[in-house]
């Protein structure tokens, strides 16, 4: 089944008509107890305006809903009977002649129509119908449909960050992220081997007590630049927990919030013997 994207917003995620009709399935049933039918639906549309897929009745097929959507204006209730004979004549290729049809929009939260909620029956109802109590239903089920797909986005997004935490805590340099001033909010297990500090040591302190002079002054300009004009600096002198000093290659990214740079990944790899190797070979 395909993702049913919410036309008016890229960003909003889809509906995932797979995992999502088992769990819409006793909204559907739930409607039809309240309203005394025999077969209530969602069809999801979209973005072009077509009719991709649905939940509730599976004999029906996409061309019917586009078939009541000739006669039906959603919010609307079509009742069928000496004053109303739209429905006459209306044979879905499904088989089922509605005699009543009854159908409100699932509006997002973002204010897009991703579809709608459908309740009908083969008998004609002459008597009033609770339009509102239909869309009271249709909201439920879109903060279901967005409850479901906010939990698969945090899961996917716990799923990159264990990656990327995996990929961090298994490269040998180290890596850190710093604010604009060199406070130090995360360090990669590599800096044991890079500084001698246990990553936790180094929490709430600033990476630049820990850099020579003059190259905390270059660091701290670097820094603070902005993103357009980032430069980090390739080499800086740093001061070892045991006190030894280390020539470290420095590599950052800045990350940005607004366009502005909020904080910079640093990677540092110690070098201290590299002009001793190149000279030995």
């Amino acid at each position: 089944m395909p993702r049913i994207a919410d036309p008016l917003s890229e960003n909003l995620p889809g509906v995932d008509l797979t995992s999502d009709a088992p769990a819409l399935d006793p909204v559907t049933r739930l409607a039809c107890r309240l309203f005394g039918v025999p077969l209530a639906a969602l069809s999801f549309r979209s973005p072009g305006g077509s009719t991709l897929g649905w939940v509730g009745n599976s004999a029906f097929e996409n061309r019917d809903f586009d078939a009541l959507l000739t006669v039906l204006h959603p919010p609307e209730a079509i009742p069928t009977g000496p004053e109303d004979d739209r429905l006459a004549g209306l044979h879905l290729h499904s088989g089922f002649a509605p005699g009543f049809v009854a159908a409100a929009p699932l509006i997002s939260s973002r204010g897009g129509d991703i579809g709608l909620f459908w309740i009908m029956d083969s008998r004609p109802r002459l008597t009033g119908f609770d339009l509102a109590a239909l869309e009271d239903i249709a909201r439920l089920t879109v903060a279901q449909i967005e409850l479901r797909s906010d939990l698969r986005r945090n899961r996917r997004i716990a799923a990159q960050e264990r990656l990327c935490r995996a990929l961090v805590e298994t490269i040998r340099d180290a890596v850190m992220i710093l604010d604009p001033d060199g406070a130090l909010h995360f360090a990669s297990p590599a800096v044991a081997n890079v500084l001698g500090y246990r990553p936790e040591e180094l929490q709430g302190r600033n990476f630049l007590d820990l850099v020579l002079a003059p190259d905390v002054h270059r660091l701290r300009e670097t820094l603070r630049r902005p993103a357009d004009g980032y430069a980090p600096p390739e080499r800086l002198l740093v001061r070892r927990k045991e006190g030894t000093i280390r020539t470290l290659e420095a590599v950052g990214h800045p990350l940005l919030d607004g366009g502005v740079v909020s904080a910079v990944v640093l990677t540092c790899r110690d070098i201290s013997e590299r002009p001793r190797t190149l000279e030995n070979t």
